[in-house]
């Protein structure tokens, strides 16, 4: 058996979850020196990645590393994982080392978790750097309708319309259940008759906003990511604390007792974030943010957007840039944390609150909710 097929025996052991056999075709991959390189260094990704996704498994971590640069694996499919071990140990130094060299994602010699090397800063001083830059997106053209209620929230929400037209029942009859007294706002883009449909159906209730973009991208990864980029005009338009969700999220409580019983502070920032090993763009789940109408919030925001168009202004079209956003979130707040001061909270089991459709287990209840 050649190191291709070793490596597709491993992928489909990895599926059927045998972990450890797995791991054990990886690793045998690893060290075959007469193997395919590019084979070699995709085994070498994915058993460092199995090795992070176990948890508690630090000193084979570090055992695969120092193999790697024996085998002269660097800088392909090495970087990325030396600068996460680095941060995990708090050495900004050397983690900031690491990411400035890190090549983009190598379909060839790369898993695909590691897609989010593409997107990756070059520098620890990305924000001043491009932030001089001017960008198109700041001329993204919202339409809006002019209404604001007395509600304690915004939820935004945003997609292209056949995610619109497939999930905007989840939040939208979920909020009502949850009895969270919050205005929905919905960035839709590149709105099709259906999404009119939808629109025209439910936009008398006055707690639901929408604006709409056309935009030139056809790409996943924009669509993903633009709640982002439109994230700083909505909340200067409601003025209030806003909440920033996947579009097919499901609301399970009143989200003020985030605030009452989970005791979270109104006026920090609240993400999805881990501490422990992992690669940058998985420390952080774009899922669900809380965002204070504040300034530390606005320019946490203000980073986020700037990231994210100095990528999409630049980025060709067939070029994956998965994980941009989660890339953003992350880079922004480690930016945001030489700030004297600055803190975050995070959602910990809180998530309670919210449900995700792979995890969805009462679809129907929601959907078929009466809408008053």
């Amino acid at each position: 058996m050649n190191c291709k097929e070793k490596y597709q025996q491993g992928w489909s052991l990895w599926l059927e979850k045998r972990f450890y056999d797995a791991f054990k075709e990886f690793h045998d991959i690893i060290l075959y020196k007469k193997g395919d390189i590019k084979v070699r260094k995709k085994a070498f990704d994915a058993a460092c990645f199995m090795l992070i996704k176990d948890g508690n498994r630090e000193n084979e971590f570090i055992g695969l590393l120092n193999l790697a640069n024996d085998l002269d694996f660097f800088p392909d499919t090495l970087t990325q994982y030396q600068a996460s071990y680095e941060l995990y140990k708090g050495n900004y130094n050397k983690f900031w080392k690491y990411i400035s060299i890190c090549p983009p994602y190598n379909e060839k010699t790369m898993g695909p978790w590691s897609r989010g090397c593409t997107t990756l800063p070059k520098s620890e001083n990305w924000y001043y750097e491009i932030s001089k830059i001017k960008n198109n997106k700041d001329d993204i053209k919202i339409l809006m309708d002019n209404k604001k209620s007395r509600k304690k929230f915004v939820c935004l929400f945003a997609s292209d319309a056949n995610y619109f037209n497939k999930y905007y029942s989840y939040p939208f009859k979920s909020i009502i259940n949850s009895k969270t007294e919050a205005d929905l706002h919905f960035h839709i883009i590149n709105p099709n008759k259906q999404t009119y449909d939808i629109i025209n159906n439910i936009k008398n209730n006055n707690y639901i906003n929408f604006s709409i973009e056309e935009a030139e991208y056809n790409n996943k990864a924009y669509f993903a990511s633009s709640r982002f980029l439109v994230a700083p005009n909505i909340i200067r338009f409601y003025e209030k604390p806003m909440f920033i969700f996947d579009i097919d999220v499901c609301i399970n409580d009143n989200l003020e007792k985030l605030f009452t019983i989970e005791k979270w502070d109104r006026n920090i920032i609240g993400v999805r974030h881990t501490y422990g090993l992992a690669l940058p763009w998985q420390r952080m789940a774009a899922g669900a943010m809380y965002i204070p109408f504040n300034g530390a919030s606005m320019l946490y925001l203000r980073k986020i957007k700037t990231y994210l168009s100095s990528i999409f202004d630049k980025i060709e079209p067939n070029i994956d840039i998965w994980w941009v956003d989660q890339n953003a979130i992350f880079f922004s707040l480690l930016d945001m944390m030489k700030i004297k001061g600055f803190k975050f909270q995070t959602w910990g089991i809180r998530l309670k609150y919210l449900t995700f459709p792979n995890l969805f287990q009462d679809k129907q209840k929601i959907l078929n909710t009466k809408i008053k």
